[in-house]
């Protein structure tokens, strides 16, 4: 089916509509508010750069000499006195375009022209307590990038230094052409920069509206409706004229699960402009629209895939009901300039599985004006690298004038490791050395190395994970990179141990003029297949099945839109034992987890799995909110070479891969099985299980009370005081037992007698200056009450935690009496007393949490608290027994424990001392009223 609308639309503009920043020519003037409005102005990109000349300084940009490209270094920032580091200098006239950081410690001092001198924490930059720095321009990712966007023009100099501050950085900028004058940056903004600020958030918050793409023409529309087999072309007519492609939507309608997982990437867009032979545009349909390898549902401020609008002018009501009532539309605002005709087309994938058609709408608006003579033309390409096996990979080589404006990134990286240690490499009109030199593939996404699913006006995430496939994008349109002659961008292929596995694609979108050429080379299928599902310590359950009659192989192209390991799944279609082979390179003690195939009619109820001796390893059921598809089994020993098990389903499942990783393990201390028995009185077996530190736990069963087990204990780690305990498993036959520690006792007797089994945390007690020696543990039997034999003791790991003082009481161990505002929740801190703090996160100003404090003896204490601050700190007010506790503490600051804040001394009866905390305020420059409670010390009072 086809069908075609052409159409005028009566789009008319009411009040003052959008004006469009052009490039500056020598002489002109260029205001903040000008400045502002950059940010969201494309049709600058759509013109030459006119001696625009942009670039980016990093912390990998020594100062004072060329860029290298070899490595990052932060410390390569030079000193300017008063222990201020010079993070850049520039010469006007020009602007500060995009700052961007990780960590923002320290302190910030801005100098524009000698006239405007800002000095501020650094992290204000980003919270939105200095005017005019603050949403949207000025932000903090879920993944702590921080990102401003706020444009600081200079006339002739402009310094950006800091101080106590070491953390990786981008500074993006513009140089205008001499003679250009440009207003010096003032926080305190006039009313036209005000007015332009205010535009921005507009459409920030509700996007780009027709008076901003269209000003005060009447577009007209081209719609196309269409149902595409196997490669299959939509194509529009050619344009009549010349004009301006504004906004490119398409729309998908009745996309069966049983297409194949890639299909629309498969799927390819081509624009074709004045009568070119090869298109100046070719790329994977959705990837087009800033979405990697697959349809990932976002906006951003000029590309996504989830608007939902009902399309104005003629696309009435009968048309959307052809493609399935489908009001979704994918969409792309960059325009697109022609002088006599644009064609384009849709070639659906020729891997589209037999039977099914790919139903679509392309709706296209057109401003009728003919552009400017020396309009650039606009492109986007895509390539890729499978794997990409030297140390940069290409995303752009050009020639001519033009800008760079985008970017879509796809990467599939087969490990758990982090695949984006290096950064964008960009040089400009041949020059030996680049303009621009990044700190990481995280960095140039805005983000950190903490990637996490977030779309965001102008950068985002779309798709991630621990490994696999990882999605994002980038619009440089307040930050282009211009140039004149020539640009040629690599990004850095930087994997852990030189590793040359991970795929890399990209869509890359610039403009440049008609003549330009670029290193891009035509679509093949090959080009748009990316590869299958790689997950690391994989093994495929159908290549290691023993025996007949168990079921048959699913292959990818039947598995309904599902994405199988090896593209393959084994479906097992009865209930009756099935024998299979899980092969090993080393013989270790693993995690066995099972990949199950979630698709439909592909559900599963439970999997149960034995080992070779028939005892039971584990069982799968079936989750619904399971969005990996991946079940952890149990914890096995495996030996080098065949490794028997047996497993057996209730109903139908297919089991996709065996995933085979090491357990995870405390970051606090030996394991049990890894310490060395000096003497022993009990018989020692070992247990395997998915909560146990390491996957394994060693048991001691001892026959009567006095024996005993003695454990070399290697100390690593020098603090001042460390508490020693133990995790242990408590149970029905769980022992009494004292613990010495270098012969000496240390703390009580500990119970590991419970009715129901589980496991548990026994607290020794402290120990002074321990580090840097071997020490004896010993673990001895005491009496059971009421009871025969001494039991057992299961051991799982010994943990040694820093402790800021022997007199210091955890605010996590203390019995919250009173919560009201807020939920407390644990973190962790290494530098924290045990290595981990109470966060506090209230809402609002009077917000309560109130403990109980133990007090074993009667006497005379000096209370003092360690809170710890953190950028989103408020002020807090602390209470003893009802009555006011020292003064008022402002915890905002840098993330770090605070030195104690003292509470006063007390006269306390033992028992529970009721510690009350209550939020009064917030600092000015957080918005939030959050703090977080380390400790507290209880210190007595020598009489």
């Amino acid at each position: 089916m086809r069908c075609r609308l052409f159409s005028a639309v009566g789009l008319v503009c009411a009040g003052v509509f959008f004006v469009c920043a052009s490039p500056a020519p020598a002489g002109q003037r260029i205001t903040q508010a000008d400045l502002l409005r950059r940010v969201i102005d494309l049709d600058r990109l759509m013109l030459p750069p006119s001696g625009e000349r942009t670039g980016m300084i990093s912390s990998r940009t020594p100062r004072g000499k060329a860029v290298r490209d070899e490595g990052g270094a932060a410390d390569s920032l030079e000193a300017a006195g008063g222990g201020w580091l010079v993070l850049a200098e520039l010469e006007g006239p020009g602007a500060i375009t995009r700052i961007w950081t990780a960590r923002p410690a320290g302190y910030l001092r801005l100098v524009f022209d000698e006239k405007t001198t800002l000095e501020f924490e650094f992290i204000d930059l980003f919270s939105g307590v200095v005017p005019p720095f603050a949403r949207p321009l000025c932000y903090v990712t879920s993944s702590g990038g921080h990102n401003c966007y706020f444009p600081m023009g200079f006339a002739t100099r402009c310094w950006i230094l800091a101080r106590e501050f070491s953390s990786d950085y981008q500074i993006n900028y513009v140089r205008f052409a001499a003679g250009t004058s440009v207003q010096t940056f003032n926080p305190v903004l006039d009313e036209e920069a005000k007015q332009a600020l205010s535009e921005i958030e507009e459409v920030f918050r509700a996007g780009l509206s027709d008076r901003q793409l269209f000003g005060q023409w009447r577009p007209y529309a081209v719609t196309e409706f269409q149902e595409l087999r196997a490669a299959e072309k939509l194509v529009t007519e050619t344009f009549p004229g010349g004009g301006v492609i504004r906004a490119l939507h398409v729309s998908f309608a009745d996309l069966r699960p049983e297409m194949q997982p890639y299909v629309l990437h498969q799927t390819v867009l081509r624009i074709f402009f004045d009568g070119e032979q090869q298109p100046s545009v070719e790329v994977p349909l959705v990837d087009f629209f800033g979405s990697g390898f697959r349809l990932n549902r976002y906006n951003s401020l000029f590309c996504g895939t989830d608007l939902w609008t009902d399309m104005p002018g003629e696309a009435t009501r009968e048309d959307l009901n052809r493609v399935g009532h489908e009001s979704r539309f994918c969409y792309c605002y960059f325009p697109m300039p022609f002088q006599e005709t644009a064609r384009l087309e849709i070639e659906a994938a020729p891997t589209l599985p037999r039977g099914n058609r790919l139903r679509m709408m392309l709706y296209a608006r057109v401003d009728p004006q003919p552009p400017p003579a020396e309009a650039l033309r606009f492109h986007a390409k895509f390539r890729r690298e499978d794997p990409c096996r030297e140390g940069r990979f290409a995303l752009l080589e050009a020639s001519g004038a033009g800008r760079l404006v985008g970017l879509t990134l796809n990467v599939d990286c087969p490990r758990k490791a982090w695949w984006g240690a290096g950064g964008e490499i960009i040089w400009i009109n041949g020059a030996p050395s680049p303009e621009y030199l990044g700190t990481g593939s995280g960095d140039f996404l805005g983000a950190t190395q903490t990637l996490a699913v977030e779309a965001l006006p102008l950068h985002g995430v779309t798709v991630t994970g621990p490994y696999g496939k990882t999605s994002g994008y980038r619009w440089f349109v307040p930050d282009c990179v211009n140039f004149e002659k020539s640009i040629r961008a690599v990004l850095e292929n930087r994997q852990e141990a030189d590793a040359r596995d991970t795929y890399y694609g990209c869509v890359v979108y610039w403009y440049a003029a008609a003549a330009s050429r670029d290193q891009f080379l035509p679509l093949e299928l090959a080009d748009l297949t990316p590869p299958g599902l790689r997950i690391p310590g994989s093994v495929e359950v159908e290549n290691h099945i023993i025996g007949d009659e168990w079921g048959q192989v699913l292959q990818q192209k039947f598995a309904e839109g599902g994405e199988l390991s090896a593209e393959a799944a084994a479906t097992i279609t009865n209930d009756q034992p099935v024998k299979v082979n899980i092969p090993s390179e080393r013989d270790w003690v693993a995690r066995l987890s099972l990949r199950m195939h979630q698709i439909r009619r592909f559900y599963f109820e439970r999997v149960e799995v034995f080992d070779e001796g028939g005892a039971a390893v584990g069982k799968v059921e079936y989750d619904k909110n399971n969005a990996t598809g991946i079940y952890p089994v149990g914890v096995v020993p495996l030996r080098r070479g065949d490794n028997f098990f047996t497993l057996r389903c209730n109903r139908p499942a297919t089991l996709d891969c065996w995933v085979i990783d090491d357990p995870p393990r405390t970051a606090n201390g030996p394991e049990a099985e890894e310490l060395t028995i000096l003497e022993g009185e009990a018989r020692v077996s070992t247990e395997y299980g998915l909560s146990y530190s390491g996957g394994v736990r060693r048991v001691f069963e001892f026959a009567h009370a006095g024996q005993a087990v003695t454990l070399d204990l290697p100390v690593d780690r020098r603090e001042p005081y460390m508490r020693v305990q133990l995790r242990v498993g408590i149970g029905p036959s769980g022992g009494r037992f004292q613990a010495l520690f270098d012969g000496q006792p240390l703390g009580e007797p500990f119970d590991t007698y419970c009715e129901t089994p589980d496991s548990a945390i026994a607290v020794l007690g402290l120990v002074e200056g321990a580090g840097g020696r071997h020490h004896r543990l010993t673990l001895r039997a005491e009496p059971r009450a009421g009871a025969g034999g001494a039991g057992r003791l299961a051991l799982d790991a010994v943990e040694l935690i820093k402790v800021y003082s022997p007199v210091a009481v955890e605010f996590e161990n203390m019995p919250i009496a009173k919560s009201q505002g807020f939920n407390p929740a644990l973190e962790p801190l290494p530098q924290a007393s045990n290595e981990s703090y109470v966060w506090c996160r209230p809402a609002r100003r009077g917000g309560v949490i109130e403990f109980e404090v133990p007090i074993v003896r009667a006497g005379q204490y000096r209370l003092s608290a360690l809170y710890v601050r953190s950028p989103q700190g408020g002020i807090v007010q602390a209470y003893v027994n009802g009555e006011t506790a020292g003064r008022p503490c402002d915890t905002w600051g840098p993330l770090g424990v605070m030195p104690p804040w003292p509470l006063g001394t007390y006269d306390l009866a033992k028992g529970p001392l009721h510690l009350r905390i209550r939020v009064e305020d917030r600092n000015p420059r957080s918005d939030r009223y959050y703090f977080g409670l380390d400790c507290l010390l209880v210190e007595a009072v020598q009489p």
